[in-house]
């Protein structure tokens, strides 16, 4: 059955989704819902009110323990109802706690067999095996009607949130003295921790709260002395490695993790597991031949950046079953231009929600800038393919020719330097790439705006994701005198609210060419 709109009370009907999927959607969208799930385990029923799980039932069990013991159902189906009050509120954490609780459970359970098929290979909840195209495309067109719906129901907090722009004030506060910040670092190296400690302990304003050898040991201190502002994260550990300790660390004590490990070129899918999982940003440790005082400059500059993130905003990601040609094909209307993305800290899962493919729609030139290492840019591109509908294509070569091309996203790296020429008749953008040093991400990518708003002006369109630190101002500026427009994720949207807010205020000045937006439904935007 398709998902049937109540005027009133949001959604009545089935669909084959996950049912992790159908709880965050919710959730995000503020909207109430009372779900019904059944399998041949039993039956159970979840209330949702206001983006929160109010309570959940499935005899003999109520609260937290019959949300998690119906997540469990691989063979269970679900049906959205109209909300109706609970007997009882029995469910006080948040969906992203219950969540994240979820998945750590599998992964406490991936090595036992299950009831239903042997083992644990995704949290799902119960939707049965797709048998042939026909029920793909229905399963597709359900979604999207799921979608398109609560998006609309979270209208009303999105307008809210756009009021609170325009009611914004500066105010000047007293200063006040300034606690050091408190980072907590987990390695099982103890030469390599001491020497840590002793390069972030070199800035005052910065102190080593304690050492853990793994994972366990982490755990146990967080447990007891929770006064911690950031984490440094390693990979490979004894006892408990750091995957395992970090979902642990999202569930029980939401705390900013930084990885920080020894990174190769062949590390980022690893690396792409802790950051689905809700790391914000990972760092390379140190090499022999490396000046230690950059690096420790760079490390704490990175550290103060992290610790801003707010992780409870952190959301799963899932890959999408539909087809480059149906996503291009629904939105194959659009004015030509060229739509740059821009992500930094906290924003690498920001990408696999976008639309990417829809977004390089119709005669749309789609480029990325994400604050990431060169030699991660292909396998970044690879993991968008994968996860997402979209051709990704790094910009790795000296001279690069790029044109419009639906479902078609071109990344290029702003840590190197770049001569860009553009055009508009036809529409295309070469990239000559230099070879000299890197460069910091904040002068790579005015470097890179800076270039495109030259050429395209009012064609050019910016849309801003997750990022710690803001666009310089005489870079905002020179993006408003083109006539460029800039699209801001709302703050609540993302880890690291700094890039965004950085720009909010110019909304009120330029109310045209500074939107805000969530980030899922940008098209409504463009």
């Amino acid at each position: 059955m398709e998902p049937v709109q109540s005027q009133q009370q949001g959604f009545t009907g089935t669909v084959s989704l996950p049912l992790p999927d159908l709880i965050q959607m919710v959730c995000l969208s503020r909207s109430d819902l009372t779900i019904r799930v059944s399998s041949g385990h039993g039956e159970g029923m979840i209330y949702v009110r206001h983006g929160r799980v109010e309570h959940a039932q499935a005899d003999p069990f109520m609260g937290e323990a019959a949300f998690f013991e119906m997540l469990r159902w691989l063979d269970g189906r679900f049906e959205m109802l109209s909300y109706e009050s609970p007997p009882v509120e029995s469910v006080q954490s948040s969906w992203e706690h219950l969540l994240l609780e979820a998945m750590r459970r599998r992964d406490d359970e991936k090595d036992a067999p299950s009831e239903d098929t042997g083992e644990w290979d995704s949290l799902s909840g119960g939707s049965e095996p797709l048998q042939s195209e026909r029920e793909a495309d229905e399963w597709d067109h359900n979604l999207d009607r799921l979608f398109d719906g609560l998006e609309s129901l979270s209208q009303q907090y999105a307008e809210e949130i756009q009021r609170e722009i325009t009611l914004e004030a500066e105010a000047d506060e007293e200063s006040e003295p300034v606690e050091p910040l408190r980072v907590l670092i987990v390695d099982d190296s103890t030469f390599f921790a001491r020497q840590l400690q002793r390069i972030i302990e070199g800035d005052a304003s910065m102190k080593v709260a304690a050492i853990a050898k793994n994972g366990q040991e982490a755990l146990e201190y967080l447990a007891s002395s929770p006064a911690v502002d950031v984490i440094t994260l390693d990979i490979q550990m004894p006892v408990m490695p750091g995957d395992t300790a970090l979902k642990h660390i999202m569930i029980r004590h939401p705390i900013p993790v930084l990885i920080l490990s020894s990174i190769r070129q062949d590390s980022l899918e690893k690396i792409f597991d802790f950051l689905q999982v809700g790391a914000i940003d990972f760092m390379s440790k140190p090499q022999s031949q490396e000046n230690t005082a950059i690096y420790g400059e760079e490390l704490r500059e990175l550290l103060r950046k992290v610790a801003r993130a707010d992780v409870s905003r952190f959301r799963r990601i899932r890959k999408s079953r539909r087809s480059v040609a149906a996503a291009t094909m629904e939105e194959s209307a659009g004015s030509q231009g060229v739509l740059v993305v821009c992500g930094s800290e906290g924003a690498y899962m920001d990408w696999f929600r976008l639309p990417l493919a829809r977004l390089s729609a119709g005669g749309r030139l789609l480029l990325g800038l994400q604050k990431l290492p060169e030699m991660f840019l292909p396998g970044f591109c690879r993991l968008l393919e994968e996860w997402t509908t979209v051709r990704a294509v790094p910009i790795v070569d000296a001279s690069t020719c790029i044109e419009p091309a639906s479902g078609m996203l071109y990344m290029g790296s702003t840590m190197r330097r770049a001569r860009l020429t553009g055009s508009m008749d036809p529409l295309s953008l070469d990239v000559e790439v230099s070879d000299a040093s890197s460069l910091p991400w904040h002068e790579g990518i005015k470097l890179w705006l800076s270039q495109l708003s030259e050429f395209f002006r009012s064609n050019l369109t910016v849309l801003l994701l997750s990022g710690a630190q803001s666009f310089s101002p005489d870079l905002i500026d020179n993006l408003l005198e083109h006539g460029s427009r800039l699209l801001l994720s709302f703050p609540e949207a993302v880890m690291c609210a700094d890039m965004v807010e950085g720009i909010r205020s110019r909304a009120l000045i330029h109310p045209d060419l500074v939107v805000c937006h969530h980030p899922e439904s940008v098209l409504e935007v463009l």
